[in-house]
Formats: structure tokens, C-alpha cells, sequence
């Protein structure tokens, strides 16, 4: 008799077996991922002055595909009686899983020349991408529909095949976000290495908390679908990739950050406002909390970020880069830095 790990102990027709606790948890994360996407939704309407470009389409076309996954996974696991909507809910599933997957790609691709510059690097991972997706989805597709067939044995004979390949899509395609979060750590660590000025320090190494945190949900993705709980396996899935997303913008407006400030050298009062261990010399360290909370003391010239301004550049694959790219790899430039802010371009 199989043992609860192994894939022909799987009959992805049936409800799972639920642990206690676990119909909770998928319920409470598959809630969360409604929640996101309408929050993604609303912040790429607002941040976005213009609705095209690839970063543009792939967030939100990745977010159109969490939701639709999610709404195949609540009729999958969660509603009673769902073996008759099975057609349904394994093209809600199937589709969703191929779209989000792919955005997700994309969208690290899309914004990969900010830290990476190296032509060569940029067509690889790009030619990654285009091989690998199309090979993991058909192949996914081609089990997954007979699997989830309930009529007959169909079911039966095709679980213990899916099972298998959907541990290889998931490690494929963790697999291909890791190489490009080495990539992004590569570059990163790269302009680290030329002295950056403390505050861009601590917005380059806010990208590596980003990255790792993305990295980290992609192992527990494999270690639930190792061990066959496909029920919550899935929910977490879907909420994981949903949170990718929005993360992006976190580590967009970070590299914004980086590239409107360029690697200038920071004033005095920049010093002290962004180091909390910053000596003036005479003995006094910066008062950061109380700086933070008294806009009169925060430094003039800090560069801010207006999201209804923002613009993301396409992906560069010839010799010509933009201003926003090069900004970034100059780490000591001799023209002053131009501010960013809701309408106005204020020279430093």
C-alpha cells in the first residue's frame, strides 16, 4: 500500500483528505487572494500614468490570473458537490496557473536591465523563459485534464503521472525565479561593491529582502506539494504568486529610489536622517525618531516618488540603454541629481 507521500496515493478527482486545520488555512488564503488582487488592481490604476508596456501587462494581466486560479481552487476543494463542475474549475485552474506563472516571469525579466546591463545575461534569461514555460504548461495541461476527470478510472490511471509532473513544474519554475533573483543579487551586489551612499545601501539590500522573501515561498510551494497536500497546497500557491505582485511594488519604487537619486553623494542632513549611527563629529549622534516625525527636519533635497509619475522602462536587449538604466550603473556622476515629484522636476 503507498505510503501518504507518494504520488499513487493521489486521486486528484476526489476531495483531499483534510488535515485539521488545513480547510481553514485554504479558505483564509484563498480569501487573501481576492483581497491582494483587488489591492494590485487599484495600485496599477493609480501608479500607472500611461496603461501600456510590458511591466504594465504583466502585472496586471499575472493578477487576472491569480484571480481565476483562485476561483478554480474555491470550486475545486471548497464547494460541496464540485466533481460536477469539474470541466469548470480545471479550466479556471489550468488557465490561471499558466497566465499567473508566466506574468510573474515576465514582470522579473521586464525590470531585470536596472541591476543588469550585461546585454548577454539579459537574452539568456529571456531565452530561459521563452523555453522552459511553454514545455512545463503543455506538459501540465496534458495530464492535469485526465486527472481531474472523475468519470470511469480516468482519474485513477492519470493522478499518479500528474502528481509527478506537477512536482516538475514546480521546481522548474522555482527553479527559473531563483536564477533570476541570483541575477538581480549578482548586480545588486555589484554596485554595492563601488560604495554607495548609506541610503542607497539599505534600498539595494531592501531589493535582497524582496527577493530571498519570493525565494522562500517558492520552497515552501515544493515542500507542501512533496507532501501530496494538494488541498492547501494549492491556495498557498496562488496567495504566494498574488504577494509576489504585490511586493513588485515594493521593490519597483526601490529601484526608482535608486535610479531618480542616482549614487550621489548624500548631504549632511541625509546622513543623519537615513543613518541612526551617524557622528556630526562633535560627539552627537541623529535623533532619527524624532527627525522622522518632524518634517521640518527631513533633508530638503531627498528624493521623492510620486506613483502617479511613475514609468518602467521596457526590457533592453540592444545597445541601447535609457537614462534610468545608466543612471544606475554610474555611481559617482558629476552632473547633480534631479528630483522626482508629482509634477515638478526639481534640479539638486
Amino acid at each position: 500500500m503507498p505510503s501518504d507521500y507518494s504520488v499513487y496515493s493521489i486521486h486528484q478527482a476526489q476531495q483531499p483528505d483534510w488535515l485539521p486545520g488545513e480547510e481553514l488555512a485554504a479558505t483564509a488564503f484563498l480569501s487573501m487572494t481576492f483581497l491582494l488582487v483587488v489591492e494590485i488592481n487599484v495600485q496599477i490604476y493609480h501608479a500607472f500614468k500611461r496603461g501600456k508596456g510590458i511591466y504594465f501587462w504583466a502585472m496586471q494581466i499575472g493578477s487576472v490570473g491569480c484571480f481565476v486560479d483562485a476561483i478554480g481552487t474555491l470550486i475545486k476543494y471548497l464547494l460541496p458537490h464540485s466533481m460536477r463542475l469539474w470541466v469548470l474549475y480545471t479550466l479556471f485552474a489550468t488557465v490561471g496557473w499558466a497566465v499567473y506563472t508566466v506574468a510573474q516571469l515576465t514582470v522579473l525579466y521586464s525590470r531585470l536591465h536596472l541591476v543588469m546591463q550585461h546585454e548577454g545575461i539579459q537574452v539568456l534569461v529571456f531565452w530561459m523563459i521563452v523555453i522552459i514555460s511553454p514545455i512545463l504548461i503543455i506538459t501540465d495541461w496534458t495530464t492535469t485534464w485526465p486527472s481531474y476527470n472523475p468519470e470511469g478510472d480516468m482519474s485513477k490511471r492519470w493522478s499518479p503521472a500528474q502528481a509527478v509532473v506537477e512536482r516538475i513544474c514546480q521546481l522548474g519554475f522555482s527553479g527559473v525565479e531563483v536564477v533570476i533573483n541570483i541575477v538581480y543579487a549578482v548586480g545588486i551586489f555589484a554596485l554595492l561593491r563601488r560604495r554607495p551612499t548609506v541610503r542607497q545601501r539599505r534600498v539595494m539590500l531592501d531589493l535582497i529582502y524582496v527577493n530571498a522573501l519570493a525565494v522562500l515561498f517558492d520552497i515552501l510551494n515544493i515542500v507542501l506539494v512533496y507532501l501530496n497536500r494538494v488541498g492547501v497546497s494549492h491556495p498557498v500557491q496562488t496567495f504566494s504568486y498574488t504577494l509576489k505582485l504585490r511586493l513588485e511594488f515594493i521593490a519597483l519604487n526601490q529601484l526608482m529610489a535608486v535610479a531618480a537619486r542616482g549614487v550621489y553623494r548624500e548631504t549632511f542632513g541625509e546622513k543623519r536622517y537615513h543613518n541612526s549611527s551617524f557622528d556630526d563629529g562633535n560627539g552627537s549622534r541623529s535623533r532619527t525618531k524624532e527627525m522622522k516625525n518632524d518634517p521640518q527636519h527631513r533633508p530638503s533635497n531627498t528624493t521623492l516618488l510620486s506613483s502617479p509619475q511613475m514609468y518602467i522602462p521596457p526590457p533592453i536587449n540592444s545597445k541601447k540603454f535609457d537614462d534610468l538604466a545608466l543612471s544606475i550603473s554610474s555611481i559617482l556622476p558629476r552632473k547633480p541629481a534631479t528630483a522626482i515629484t508629482s509634477g515638478t522636476e526639481e534640479s539638486k
